[in-house]
């Protein structure tokens, strides 16, 4: 039985999407990559969702049944409110994932993560055997960290010793 209140049908509100149609158009180009019965790894932020929106057009214009392992609570409810039938690593290995990035740099490095579901992220995106991190122009930076702070995420148990790892790299 599904829920029937107002929560489980409402896509989060982004506000103003910068970028919007660049966004879109590389969400349109991701779309061509669904296929019947796949199962499809979705991170999170702003390009993810128009991703999701335009995967999830072309899954139920074509009748797909595909299922969608999302990274981060915010786009399970999205699944949800899309009408997509979500699952978790417990029970389902990625075809492919697809997530947003902060920054890239000329080198391909890139900042991904700086949300709070980064460790989820990466455990869908390692598991997935192909993956692909959407970008647009203003994701390019000369040097990562100029418009983010480069992202740590710490397992509790390990914080004592991340903070002096981290602390001896600053000290440098």
């Amino acid at each position: 039985m599904q829920w029937t209140n107002p929560l489980s049908k409402k896509l989060p509100d982004y506000g103003t999407i910068s970028n919007l149609e660049e966004k879109q158009a590389v969400a349109r180009k991701l779309g061509q990559e669904v296929k019947d019965g796949q199962v499809i790894g979705v991170g999170s932020g702003s390009t993810s969702f128009l991703a999701l929106q335009e995967i999830a057009r072309i899954a139920n214009e074509k009748k797909f049944n595909c299922r969608f392992i999302p990274s981060s609570r915010e786009i399970h409810m999205t699944c949800l409110a899309l009408g997509l039938k979500v699952a978790s690593l417990l029970d389902a290995r990625p075809d492919w994932y697809f997530d947003g990035a902060d920054e890239i740099d000329a080198g391909k490095n890139l900042i991904k993560g700086r949300g709070g579901a980064m460790t989820r992220e990466k455990m869908v995106m390692v598991a997935a055997p192909k993956s692909f991190i959407l970008v647009d122009q203003s994701k390019f930076v000369d040097k990562l960290g100029l418009k983010f702070p480069v992202p740590v995420e710490v397992a509790q148990e390990s914080a004592n010793y991340v903070e002096e790892q981290l602390l001896k790299i600053v000290a440098k």
